[in-house]
C-alpha cells in the first residue's frame, strides 16, 4: 500500500486486500495520516481484490471522520467483486464510486 497526499486529498493506492487480517493497522495508518486540512480521502482500488465486513466498516469509520469536515469518501476502479459488494450493502449511495 502506498499513500500520497495531494492538495487537501489523501490517495491511497495499490492495497491488495482490506479485510479482518488488515482493518486494523490500515484503519491506523490512515488515520495517523489525517490532518485537519485533509478533506478527501481517495481509495484507488485497481488492485484491491478482497474486502471483506471488517474492511467496509473501517471505510465507514474513516469516511465519517473525513465527512465530519464536509469532506467526501471516493473509490476509483473497484473490480467487478468489490464494485457488487458496495452495491448489494448500497455504500455506493455513502462513497463517491468512480471508473476511469
Amino acid at each position: 500500500m502506498k499513500i500520497e497526499i495531494k492538495h487537501q486529498t489523501l490517495i491511497i493506492h495499490e492495497l491488495e486486500e482490506l479485510t479482518a487480517a488488515n482493518a486494523a493497522a490500515f484503519q491506523k495508518t490512515v488515520q495517523d495520516q489525517l490532518t485537519p486540512e485533509i478533506t478527501q480521502l481517495h481509495l484507488v482500488a485497481d488492485h484491491l481484490k478482497l474486502m471483506d465486513s471488517t474492511g467496509l466498516g473501517t471505510m465507514i469509520i474513516l469516511h465519517k471522520r473525513i465527512a465530519q469536515s464536509g469532506g467526501q469518501t471516493t473509490i476509483s476502479n473497484p473490480n467487478g467483486i468489490v464494485e457488487q459488494l458496495l452495491k448489494m450493502t448500497r455504500l455506493n449511495q455513502v462513497f463517491r464510486i468512480e471508473k476511469e
